[in-house]
């Protein structure tokens, strides 16, 4: 079981890199391991954030302000809104996690499959660029997402750095380096929480921190349109799994 965490942590960083949707990954093995689903939820996020470092790492040089908000500002939104997600979830009874767990990755599968017909329509890198408060507003909401919940909230960084008209690759870069802080924060929180499975998690770290070099050096390279095809039918299928676990739980 620990050497395939570890081979999870490694796939789930490159997706990281490249896309997100690395949870989509991770939750599934740590639940199949014994975990419910928010204690999976926080191992996940603490195991992958070193991963994400590493991504932001590789990435940096692309890493850009947008139009109108400083960089600064962006990092300081995602750590406020990446610790009061964490917050949130340690008050969140487990029972009523794994009802929310399903649909939360079906709006992030949602919200990641249709972020580039949005992008095109509106045709965004001629739009006037968003207001500073809307956008730190926006960014601050989506770290409080990914800190409570892993999957999705790099999905959600991207929309809006794209939306606000951030080039395609500063927007990927400065997703890794918004997601490294709010995941850094809520790892935080969940590290000192101990809601945490020790043994698991350095498992996916180990595996999440290679991963996430190799990442870094992938998210050049490989195709982008058929990777995220791939893993919107990864975040379809988890959904699914996850709404029939409910439904057999509550009618067995």
């Amino acid at each position: 079981m620990l050497a395939l965490l570890a081979m999870t942590g490694f796939a789930a960083s490159i997706l990281n890199a490249i896309a997100g949707g690395g949870a989509f990954l991770t939750i599934p093995v740590l639940m199949l391991a014994g975990l419910d689903a928010r204690a999976a939820n926080m191992t996940s996020i603490v195991a992958l954030f070193p991963g994400q470092l590493a991504i932001a790492w590789m990435a940096r040089g692309a890493v850009e302000s947008i139009p109108g908000t400083p960089l600064g500002a962006l990092v300081l939104a995602s750590f406020i809104g990446g610790l009061a997600g964490a917050a949130l979830l340690i008050a969140t009874p487990s029972t009523i996690f794994a009802v929310i767990v399903p649909w939360l990755i079906g709006i992030s599968t949602f919200i990641y499959a249709v972020e580039p017909l949005i992008a095109r329509r509106l045709g965004v890198r001629n739009a006037a660029p968003l207001p500073k408060p809307a956008v730190l507003s926006i960014a601050a909401a989506t770290g409080g997402y990914g800190g409570y919940f892993g999957g999705g909230g790099g999905f959600l960084v991207i929309a809006l750095l794209t939306l606000a008209g951030a080039a395609p690759r500063a927007a990927g870069a400065t997703k890794n380096l918004l997601a490294a802080v709010f995941n850094a924060t809520a790892a935080l929180v969940y590290f000192l929480s101990g809601n945490l499975e020790a043994t698991g998690t350095a498992a996916l770290a180990a595996g999440g921190i290679a991963g996430g070099f190799a990442g870094g050096r992938l998210a050049l390279r490989l195709p982008e349109p058929q990777l995220r095809i791939a893993i919107v039918f990864l975040g379809v299928v988890l959904t699914g799994w996850l709404l029939a676990q409910n439904h057999l739980a509550v009618w067995p």
